[in-house]
């Protein structure tokens, strides 16, 4: 900053770019939430006797979270020269006045540099806002007054000089893998532990280097449908998993499962927007506010998985033998026909049986197959189906645990069915 004139500046050739009312020229400072960004100003005058002083501008003023130190001198003698700067006024400029002094940076000075520190802690509801300060800087002298434009009895005030500090939201995003699955089915399997993670990241551009690279810690978190018995863990960094083993009877049942994200500060959400009202499909959640945030509408998580219980499929683990997985699941019929209905590949993720008394290690967990899905046709009972299939109304609803029998099943209404399984027809 400086205390003189721009006339005096252009007059004499200085490499300098006038700040007063020039929006390109200000400096933009980038500052996150729940941070502090000093700020140090500095303006001199060549003339060593002068006091130099470095105000806040009143309009704009200044924007909450900020403290502004005091005007310092800084005291200055031959092993603390000022700029090479020449004090000379220009004919050109000041018809009249002819004056010429070379600076003398070996004089000492008490006042003729100054500075003046801004310390600011942006608060989360400015995030995403830019504010600008602006400082001018004035020397003692009133020797000018009336003749030279800035001049005062009060002093000379030089140029305007604003910096506009940017306050950089959170631009949550979800990871690739994880956005990938919003939307879609996820199939699980009784027996079969299972994690389901989702992660985000901050990719807003960070105060430091400039790079997409965040300034903000995010958490994720699961809402919605989550099953009974399953949990919500942490995977690391900004990740969270559904981590969930199915027990038979959850054959056929399907579940929401909803993730959402945060910046720790609360400043913005990922996966809650706004239904209905007069934001709607807007963004919420920002600032801890949810369906106040919507006009009349609710704010509601839109990320979601559908997580499905497959039916007629169980897992069974390295070592097992078909005996062991019948008792463990307590199936109603014979380990022969387990056997039979897991000889041929099934697609993935099934496994072919080779030993009904050991099932081969290092294969891992792999789906067995314990029956066969089958579609009810209009107006189809139970009671037909188990006489179509050669087996037992019992039999069916030991298998879909989500059928009651009290109820007329639904057209396409799928049912795991093991078929000739009634050894009283045989």
């Amino acid at each position: 900053a400086t205390p003189f004139n721009l006339a005096w500046l252009t007059a004499n050739g200085r490499a300098f770019r006038p700040t007063t009312g020039d929006e390109g020229a200000y400096k933009r400072i980038r500052v996150a939430v729940d941070t502090t960004k000093e700020v140090r100003f500095v303006a001199q005058d060549p003339q060593a006797k002068d006091f130099v002083e470095i105000l806040i501008l009143e309009d704009p003023g200044i924007p909450r979270g900020m403290e502004v130190g005091r005007s310092l001198c800084l005291a200055r003698g031959p092993s603390q020269p000022q700029c090479a700067a020449r004090d000379v006024i220009d004919l050109r400029v000041y018809p009249g006045q002819p004056y010429s002094a070379p600076l003398d940076s070996a004089v000492t000075s008490e006042c003729s540099r100054a500075e003046r520190v801004l310390t600011y802690s942006p608060l989360w509801e400015d995030a995403g806002k830019d504010f600008k300060v602006c400082l001018v800087a004035k020397d003692s002298a009133d020797t000018c007054d009336g003749v030279a434009d800035g001049a005062t009895e009060r002093g000379w005030y030089g140029e305007t000089h604003c910096v506009i500090f940017d306050i950089i939201a959170p631009t949550l995003q979800w990871t690739a893998e994880s956005a990938a699955k919003f939307g879609t089915t996820v199939d699980l399997f009784v027996g079969c532990a299972s994690l389901l993670p989702f992660a985000a990241t901050d990719a807003s551009l960070n105060v430091a280097t400039g790079q997409a690279t965040g300034n903000y810690v995010v958490e994720v978190d699961l809402i919605g449908e989550l099953p009974d018995g399953s949990t919500a863990v942490s995977t690391g960094g900004a990740s969270r998993a559904l981590s969930w083993r199915p027990e038979r009877g959850t054959e056929g049942l399907s579940y929401s499962v909803c993730a959402v994200a945060k910046d720790t500060n609360g400043v913005r959400t990922l996966g809650l927007r706004c239904r209905g009202g007069t934001f709607d499909s807007q963004p919420c959640g920002y600032g801890r506010v949810f369906d106040e945030a919507c006009g009349g509408g609710v704010c509601v998580a839109m990320d979601c998985v559908t997580v499905q219980v497959v039916r007629c499929r169980y897992c069974a683990g390295e070592g097992d033998s078909l005996s062991k997985v019948m008792r463990e699941y307590a199936l109603d019929m014979n380990w022969l026909r387990l056997w039979a209905l897991n000889g041929n590949d099934n697609g993935p993720g099934s496994m072919v049986l080779t030993n009904p008394d050991l099932i081969e290690e290092g294969t891992g967990a792999q789906h067995l197959f314990v029956g066969v899905t089958y579609a009810a046709k209009p107006g189809e009972t139970l009671v037909a189906i188990a006489a179509r299939m050669r087996t037992t109304v019992k039999s069916i609803l030991s298998l879909n645990f989500d059928v009651d029998g009290m109820h007329p099943l639904v057209d396409g209404q799928e049912l795991c069915v093991i078929p000739c399984s009634n050894f009283a027809l045989e």
